[in-house]
């Protein structure tokens, strides 16, 4: 994957300003400066972290990663807020699309997201996919053999599907430390077992 800065401008007023992921927010920061008059909201515990490193503050809200939560909370005691999603040009919009029509909303895009092809990736044991997009990547270049399939949420795992009936190992909350903990988990699971 690669990622590139694009030129974007925030034009309209907004009550939030919503991150969908850790690279939005490192982008969104090069050329902007935490404004105390918009509340922020991010997804996961690796998003709150960079946010608070880049501003200093904490996000006024913190999403689990779930993308049906997250909706179901700004429907209940967010709908009369306006947002601007920051995100990335490839983005699959999973929160956007959740919304009641009645929530005012605006999409930024501030990065391009693009498959990089003909990588040489050795032989492994472990596939662990981070985004819709890793997976969209992989198998316009590989096929899945016997590896053990891990994805960092739901959208991801259903993703992978569309390729594959293998199991997949997904977190419930995503985040990359629940991911690294299910790596981690699976793996000395299966030491203990071939002891």
């Amino acid at each position: 994957m690669s990622f590139e800065k694009m030129a974007f401008n925030i034009s309209r007023p907004s009550d939030w300003i919503f991150f969908y992921s850790k690279n939005a927010i490192n982008f969104y920061f090069e050329s902007e400066v935490y404004d105390a008059n918009f509340q922020y909201g991010v997804i996961g515990a690796g998003s709150s972290k960079a946010f608070h490193s880049l501003t200093g503050h904490e996000p006024n809200f913190i999403g689990k990663g779930n993308a049906e939560e997250v909706a179901l909370f700004i429907n209940e005691k967010l709908n009369t807020a306006s947002f601007i999603f920051i995100k990335a040009k490839n983005s699959l919009s999973s929160i956007e699309k959740l919304l009641d029509e009645s929530i005012e909303q605006t999409a930024v895009e501030i990065y391009d997201n693009k498959i990089i092809n003909n990588i040489e990736v050795p032989k492994c044991n472990l596939l662990v996919f981070t985004s819709p997009l890793n997976v969209q990547a992989w198998f316009s270049n590989y096929k899945i053999a016997d590896e053990v399939i891990f994805a960092i949420g739901k959208t991801t795992a259903e993703a992978i599907q569309k390729y594959t009936t293998s199991k997949i190992i997904y977190c419930q909350h995503p985040s990359m430390e629940n991911l690294y903990e299910n790596v981690v988990n699976y793996i000395l699971e299966n030491r203990k077992q071939e002891q």
